[in-house]
């Protein structure tokens, strides 16, 4: 059976060509060399596959040593990780970060991968002797050149998360307001009736902020005060209600109470946390399990209804 599999396998892969379309017109045939098939369901398994070899190196003592120190545990280092084809290097310092890229690119070599130096940066923290921590500019190399530092003062993505020197997620606050500011002017200038905008900002606008307030721990209260607090004053010319009037109260309470029963961002977002710590607690990975251990100090009243109710009872 395997063996079927692998001949059905290495026929899709082999002898393969694309052609290009553009204004009804087919290119000639383009044969392909190089990486794995988009959209072929086998892509992902010959990826990890290749990559497997790469991650089982790197858990070797010899790599692992290289990395950061995250825990009060033996076991709590990281000197990499993985999504997909995005790879970020956690080092303890400046020599076994240059280690670390240094094998890499020649593992990369062998496996006849490519590292974009136009999509790669380089960030580098230094703790004073205050105990605070203050950003510095690494000088990571590859056989085609420098990796960019992140300028002084700014800040680099990975996998959709912003990060800079301050982990204060003060880019993110300030980008998931404009982003909410924004949407909620393009309902405000629709020529519909009021019930109409409030039935797209209960179905439409939580799936467009869901994903920034799952990664980033945005405190209930700047919540609150930021983005519940814009959303009631928009839609509070919505409805021509005075300022008086309690909008907030009547928004989130049950339409059997007479609300509109649409829950504030402040009560998604606590629900989302909820979710990814549940997530983390039933973890099949030790290391995740123990983050959750190690950061229950700062999630006393979610940890607390995990502990004590199923989930969907604690949701």
């Amino acid at each position: 059976m395997y063996q079927s599999h692998s001949l059905i396998y290495l026929t899709a892969y082999d002898n393969f060509h694309i052609s290009v379309s553009c204004k009804g017109k087919f290119s000639d045939t383009i044969k392909v060399n190089k990486g794995v098939l988009q959209g072929d369901p086998s892509s992902p398994l010959f990826f990890n596959i290749c990559f497997n070899s790469l991650m089982t190196i790197l858990e070797s003592s010899t790599y692992r040593k290289m990395g950061y120190i995250w825990g009060n545990r033996s076991s709590q280092q990281c000197n990499w990780l993985q999504y997909a084809d995005d790879a970020a290097i956690i080092a303890k310092d400046q020599k076994s970060a240059q280690g670390l890229a240094n094998f890499f690119e020649s593992w990369c070599h062998w496996s006849k991968m490519s590292i974009r130096l136009d999509k790669c940066s380089s960030f580098g923290m230094i703790k004073n002797q205050s105990k605070t921590y203050s950003q510095i500019l690494p000088n990571i190399t590859l056989r085609a050149g420098n990796i960019p530092a992140v300028p002084i003062g700014g800040q680099f993505q990975y996998l959709g998360r912003l990060f800079d020197v301050s982990l204060d997620d003060a880019c993110a606050k300030s980008n998931i307001v404009s982003k909410m500011d924004n949407f909620l002017k393009i309902i405000s200038n629709l020529k519909i009736k009021p019930q109409t905008k409030l039935r797209i900002f209960s179905q439409f606008l939580p799936s467009q902020f869901s994903f920034e307030l799952r990664i980033y721990n945005f405190s209930s209260t700047w919540i609150s005060e930021n983005i519940d607090a814009l959303c009631i004053r928009v839609i509070r010319s919505w409805i021509e209600a005075p300022i008086s009037s309690c909008v907030k109260e009547w928004l989130i309470t049950p339409s059997i109470n007479c609300g509109m029963g649409i829950p504030s961002f402040q009560c998604r977002a606590e629900r989302l946390k909820l979710q990814k710590r549940n997530a983390l607690k039933y973890s099949r990975n030790e290391n995740v399990r123990d983050l959750w251990t190690d950061s229950s100090t700062s999630n006393v009243k979610s940890d607390s209804l995990l502990l004590n109710y199923p989930l969907k009872q604690a949701l």
